[in-house]
């Protein structure tokens, strides 16, 4: 079982059952988030501790923010309540890695999110690996949607070919939206630890947010992330 629950068992119910209560998890707001690391470079990271409580916020993970958030920020709740699964994954070595994450159950009840499926396909290459993410989100309700990627260097921001550059030392991630078209794209810039730890506290950091262009029920984001070296411009995708 998920998140400690035999541990909360055996100290809470068995063996001390005089405790007031055991939460038996530590959850971050981050289902469906990833982190890249290449070639020695953090090129997607996961924030830090800004704060006790924002490292918390959907929207500082590396995942889709729903109307600004989405996961239960500042809530508790027991893992078998609410929590993510990797429904799928299919392992051909040296070939491709595929997994689906679906994240619709962790997020809030009231967005009435009935679906958050994030696939992805890992194609391996000792230069060049490719990512192709791909993200189908519905709901009962209109909401924002956010695509978020956080670095530490902030993005070179491409509207033209919807193409959106990470530098870090030698090594460079592009990110290229495919579908939906449109998007609106922007560099926050934060002030926060970024892991790993051994990072200088006050060194900051950058999320590109990709936001579509309308409010939607339903929202499919397509992107093909491909790492490639600094002085390299990477291949070019386009969608057929």
């Amino acid at each position: 079982p998920p998140a400690g629950q035999r541990a909360t068992q055996l100290f809470y119910k068995e063996k001390l059952p005089d405790w007031y209560r055991m939460y038996p998890n530590h959850n971050q707001n981050d289902i469906n988030g990833f982190v890249i690391f290449d070639h020695g470079e953090h090129l997607a990271v996961d924030t830090g501790y800004p704060n006790y409580g924002n490292w918390e916020n959907t929207r500082e993970h590396n995942t889709v923010a729903v109307d600004g958030g989405g996961q239960p920020y500042g809530q508790w709740h027991e893992p078998w309540d609410r929590f993510g699964r990797i429904d799928e994954f299919f392992p051909a070595e040296n070939v491709f890695f595929y997994l689906r994450g679906q994240g619709a159950g962790y997020y809030r009840e009231e967005l009435q999110l009935t679906r958050f499926d994030r696939n992805v396909i890992m194609i391996p290459d000792p230069d060049n690996t490719y990512f192709v993410i791909y993200d189908q989100l519905e709901s009962d309700q209109e909401h924002s949607y956010e695509w978020l990627v956080h670095s530490i260097s902030a993005a070179t921001i491409s509207d033209k070919n919807a193409r959106y550059t990470i530098k870090q030392n030698k090594r460079a991630m592009s990110v290229h939206m495919l579908s939906p078209q449109g998007v609106h794209a922007k560099n926050e810039k934060l002030s926060t630890r970024i892991f790993p730890w051994s990072a200088k506290p006050d060194r900051g950091g950058s999320k590109l947010v990709l936001s579509p262009p309308a409010k939607k029920y339903n929202q499919d984001f397509l992107a093909v992330l491909t790492l490639h070296a600094v002085d390299e411009t990477g291949p070019t995708v386009v969608k057929n």
